[in-house]
């Protein structure tokens, strides 16, 4: 009767349950191992939970007044993890049939996401021959008994789901069993892939989910609105003024544009680019951002690819960065070109009345947009010319959900973005992430800056903030000590973090760098480092719900080509080829073309790298571009050319570029690169010359060999 009137009550107060099996299927017994987010969880399981269940608690919750009268009937067990005797208890009640529930972090979390893992509940499984089944509950951090009601806005009553997996058998290798950090791993990656597919909705839209988040966190109270998101206007905007903006914008574009219609953005991080994004997502147009980095000949081969009749940008910008040129080439070519300011000035009295409506009444236009296009963002491809990258709305909500369950962000937290948006990195990790999780961002224009970036850094008090090993160590050289106090999680990618760039944000400032990796090809994130699991020199572990393969590679021992497959995995390229057509990955699996190991804890490290481009300060330059810029300098077929990347100290790689002709100059080389609009980051720092360079026996060059050659050179120089 207890069991049914608590039942009866938390339904009434908006607590849903969802089994991914029926618990009629579920064989008996069975432990539950559920996450632990407020001192209602117990009292959640106990009243949905079915059968006779031992609980398996820490003596503190079962002192609690409350737990003890309303769960009279149940059978508790102090349980202390470390304990075995403890241990040995919960067992014999398993061996007697007995179901069980434990809370694998022992105590209530105290961050909103995981923290440490006990094995106690792999070990049960494994010496009762049980089945384990995850479980996953949300939403009870906002309410009265959390730990976390200074970190994030409370409500009176949270809307609260119980998400229960399908039940897993947990055998533990003979050769780990003495390994508790191994066990307790294992268990931690169960218990992501639940958290992932608690919060991951694959149908819905991008605007859907932030229309979500806005109704969760745009009221603290009946009079506070806070604010979540501010550029270097300094004006502050809440969730309410972002959507409403976004609104404006998109039922412009949707008068001028087709439904799936590509328009090119170029703007700069600013909140009116984030409003534009929104809005052309919301009315299912869609953004292709423009890098304005990239130099004037790939801006408009990158217009042709997508095969884009508008331009967004901006009158104020395109004079502040002499962008001139590349509006020109852009109108030349035929691409209409929209100005901000004037989109402005035609946005009349009565359409912001219908946006603040539409906000009102929380009008999603189309909310299943899951599989549809929602960005194309563009990257340099071994053949030279830049792709098209087509994500759709799943792949970048799925990313972020990944992302959200490895690493924890609330309303406390300030994500300090100064990435560019053209990037997968900077925009899905550094503004849409916290945008869709309830932090606060801020962002800026360059990452360039710096002196200023610290200095924002401290004003602000960012508590987050991602970037490139290149960025981090410039920041390093002119930061105050005291100007990265307040962060809590820094986040490398796009290039590897060196170590001496680790130790000194760790001796100087204080602050834990950590390192993660992707592609654009994967809406970026594929494995990061965490507060929980980290090993300084690995690119991290897999992100839940992604499959991955090592494909061999000729004349690699150790490891192989990683390949990756998930829902996070972009749906197709376009290439310049065959402007507008879409070309999906095969049977969606991705090559990354990283050359990778996997260690016994599932920490990836990468070995080399087959693809055949360079990153220099977190930019894509292809190497096959190098070589055709060098053979176009001496037109003869009988040259040969190689460029390979190799390590730089501050840039992150180097061009180095051999060839057989050795009349080839740097002068002459820069010439070109100007003459053609291209980025001086296409500029090899070195020249070396040689009689041959090396070649499978396919005929083919061999570019793993010609590095080793090149490295070996270096380094004797």
């Amino acid at each position: 009767m207890i069991r049914f009137l608590l039942r009866a009550y938390f339904k009434l107060f908006r607590v849903r349950v969802y089994w991914l099996e029926k618990a009629s299927a579920l064989p008996t017994p069975v432990i539950y191992m559920a996450n632990h987010v407020s001192s209602w969880d117990v009292l959640f399981l106990y009243a949905f939970l079915p059968g006779h269940l031992c609980f398996a608690l820490n003596p503190t919750t079962i002192r609690q007044k409350r737990i003890r009268i309303l769960m009279h009937f149940a059978d508790l067990l102090p349980f202390n993890p470390l304990d075995p005797i403890s241990i040995k208890n919960l067992l014999a009640k398993l061996e007697a049939g007995q179901s069980c529930v434990i809370f694998a972090e022992g105590k209530i979390t105290e961050t909103g996401s995981l923290m440490k893992i006990y094995e106690a509940p792999g070990i049960l499984a494994d010496k009762a021959n049980v089945p384990l089944v995850p479980v996953w509950i949300t939403g009870t951090r906002h309410g009265y008994c959390s730990r976390m009601q200074q970190k994030h806005i409370f409500r009176m009553l949270p809307k609260t789901t119980i998400t229960i997996q399908k039940p897993v058998v947990f055998k533990i290798k003979e050769e780990t069993r003495r390994d508790r950090n191994y066990i307790s791993n294992e268990l931690y990656r169960l218990m992501l892939d639940i958290s992932f597919r608690a919060t991951y909705k694959p149908e819905a839209s991008f605007f859907s989910e932030l229309m979500q988040t806005a109704k969760n966190n745009a009221h603290n109270g009946l009079f506070s609105r806070p604010m979540f998101v501010e550029d270097t206007q300094r004006v502050p905007h809440s969730y309410k003024d972002i959507i409403v903006k976004s609104y404006l914008y998109g039922r412009f574009f949707k008068k001028i544009a087709d439904r799936q219609e590509h328009l090119g953005v170029l703007l700069p991080n600013s909140i009116d680019n984030l409003c534009v994004l929104i809005g052309l997502m919301a009315y299912e147009r869609v953004p292709a951002m423009l890098n304005f980095s990239s130099g004037l000949a790939n801006v408009v081969s990158t217009s042709k690819t997508a095969v884009l009749k508008s331009v967004l940008t901006s009158r104020t910008f395109i004079e502040e960065q002499k962008l001139t040129p590349i509006v020109d080439a852009l109108t030349a070519n035929g691409v209409r070109i929209l100005y901000l300011e004037d989109i402005k000035k035609s946005i009349g009295l009565f359409a912001r009345l219908k946006a603040w409506i539409s906000y009102k009444f929380k009008y999603v236009p189309y909310p299943k947009s899951g599989t549809q296009k929602a960005l194309v963002l563009f990257t340099s491809g071994s053949e030279g010319s830049p792709k098209a990258v087509v994500l759709s709305h799943q792949n970048i909500l799925s990313n972020i959900r990944q992302l959200a369950s490895l690493v924890d962000i609330n309303e406390t937290d300030t994500m300090f973005n100064m990435l560019p948006m053209f990037h997968s990195y900077g925009l899905v990790g550094g503004t849409f992430y916290p945008l869709l999780c309830g932090g606060k961002l801020f962002l800026y224009p360059s990452p360039l800056h710096y002196r200023i970036v610290p200095e924002l850094v401290y004003e602000i008090g960012a508590t987050m903030m991602f970037g490139t090993d290149a960025f981090f160590k410039s920041y390093a050289k002119v930061a105050h000590p005291f100007d990265f106090h307040t962060l809590r999680f820094v986040l490398g990618g796009a290039e590897a973090i060196k170590k001496e760039t680790r130790d000194i944000y760790m001796e100087r400032f204080g602050v834990r760098l950590f390192e993660a990796y992707g592609a654009t090809e994967t809406s970026p994130f594929l494995t990061t480092n965490n507060a929980t699991f980290c090993r300084f020199g690995s690119i991290g572990q897999i992100m839940p719900a992604i499959e991955y393969k090592l494909s061999p590679v000729s004349g690699i021992e150790k490891g192989g080509s990683l390949c990756v497959k998930g829902p996070n995995i972009m749906m197709g390229y376009m290439f310049a080829d065959n402007p507008g057509v879409l070309v999906p990955p095969t049977d969606g699996w991705y090559d990354t073309g990283d050359v990778v190991e996997v260690d016994d804890m599932g920490f990836f490290y990468i070995r080399d790298r087959v693809k055949r481009f360079a990153k220099i300060a977190g930019e894509m330059i292809s190497l096959t571009s190098v070589e055709k810029i060098a053979a176009a300098v001496t037109p003869d077929s009988t040259f040969e050319y190689g460029a390979v990347a190799v390590p730089h100290e501050t840039k992150g790689e180097q061009i180095v570029l051999v060839s057989t002709n050795k009349d080839l100059k740097i002068q002459d080389l820069q010439q070109l690169i100007q003459k053609e609009g291209y980025s001086e980051l296409y500029l090899p720092r070195v020249i070396l010359y040689r009689d041959a360079l090396p070649i499978f026996g396919s005929g083919k060059r061999d570019n793993i060999t010609l590095k080793k050659e090149v490295l070996a050179e270096m380094s004797h120089s």
